[in-house]
């Protein structure tokens, strides 16, 4: 058991650094000798960061590479906080002529492989509710409210072409307009790079 509320996270690659974290984990583990082959369960592990709550739960070895099956729940997440905090690098993500509000929850399956050439596969579930927002005024003159949307997404980033998102549904009103959305998105990863999405 180990549970601290003073870590910090720092990856100077990506110009990533979070301070403040609480850590809580629960987990029992197996090695041999020369700590070369080390299996663990995970029971429970809960990361606090700004009042952004990960839990995650599973399994997970290391021997020539890291194997695991995990399973990955958020609190319920305010858009402008999450948006707020994001490095340069990520808050690229969101083209500059949107604006958007609302609040995410999210859960996903990480399971597969890890090392030099191989990631894990995610499977993610995104749920949002009370959105609001619009795109650049001067081209749709839209203020959009009332938004909920239900996602699920596919990410391989091993065969980038796997990777899909899936709209189950996404309602949303303007004016006295509303609008119902469903359908799949493709391509999602094409001509990526690693630290953005592609067209």
């Amino acid at each position: 058991r180990l549970s601290t509320s003073q870590l910090s996270f720092v990856d100077k690659k990506d110009s990533l650094e979070l301070t403040g974290l609480s850590l809580n984990l629960l987990a029992s583990a197996t090695a041999d000798s020369t700590l070369s082959s080390i299996r663990a369960h995970v029971n429970e592990l809960v990361l606090d960061w700004q009042g952004l709550n990960l839990q995650v739960t599973g399994d997970a070895a290391m021997e020539e590479s890291i194997t695991m099956d995990l399973t990955a729940t958020t609190n319920e997440w305010p858009i402008h906080q999450v948006l707020a905090q994001l490095p340069e690098q990520y808050s690229r993500l969101k083209p500059a002529e949107i604006e958007a509000d609302g609040v995410l929850q999210a859960s996903a399956t990480i399971k597969g492989q890890y090392d030099e050439n191989t990631m894990p596969l995610v499977d993610a579930k995104l749920l949002l509710k009370d959105g609001k927002g619009h795109y650049d005024l001067k081209t749709l003159p839209y203020q959009f409210d009332g938004i909920k949307a239900d996602l699920t997404a596919h990410v391989d980033l091993n065969d980038k072409a796997q990777t899909k998102a899936q709209i189950n549904e996404l309602t949303a009103r303007t004016g006295k307009t509303s609008v119902r959305l469903t359908g799949q998105v493709t391509d999602v990863l094409k001509g990526g790079d690693d630290n953005a999405l592609g067209n």
